[in-house]
This record gives structure tokens, sequence and C-alpha cells, in this order.
């Protein structure tokens, strides 16, 4: 199962805020190409993972990437970029 920190779950929660009007719709995390991923915007079906905050829907992740994410974790860090959402195997790091 992917793991996502409050504080990210914080920012993706005012990145739906700000950017989708609709509230049938929320972001939903999609493979892009092999080992990487990108967000996208869609409505809930009955395999997702469903990520809240604060008794909002902020992710959504199928269940056809359950076997990619199982042990990643979704943060918000500062990086040499600039405070940005980042995933990590919680194992390696």
């Amino acid at each position: 199962m992917l793991s996502v920190t409050q504080s990210a779950r914080q920012q993706l929660r005012d990145i739906v805020r700000a950017n989708i009007d609709d509230p049938g719709f929320t972001l939903r995390l999609v493979a892009n190409l092999p080992g990487e991923f990108a967000f996208t915007v869609d409505r809930a079906r009955d395999d997702d993972q469903i990520v809240e905050h604060e008794g909002h829907i902020v992710l959504l992740v199928g269940s056809e990437l359950s076997d990619a994410v199982e042990g990643l974790t979704i943060d918000w860090q500062d990086t040499a970029e600039g405070p940005c959402l980042v995933m990590f195997n919680e194992q390696s790091s």
C-alpha cells in the first residue's frame, strides 16, 4: 500500500482546492513512464485506494498500481529545486 504523510496530504488538498472546481473529481496517481508517476484528474472507482485529508479525498490510486507503489511513501520535502512532493521507498531511505 502507498503511504502519504500528513504534510503531503495537506499539499495535495491545497492543489485540489486550487485547481479542481468539481467536487466529484480529485487527483489520481498514474504511471507515466516505467518508474515514473504523474497526477491526473479523475473520479473515484470502486477498487481505488483513497487518500483523505480532513474528510476530503485528495488522491486516488488504482488497483493496477498496487504492486508498483507497494512500500512507497509520498512526502512534501524541501529539495534543491524548492519544496515539492517526492516519492521514496521507506526501506531504502
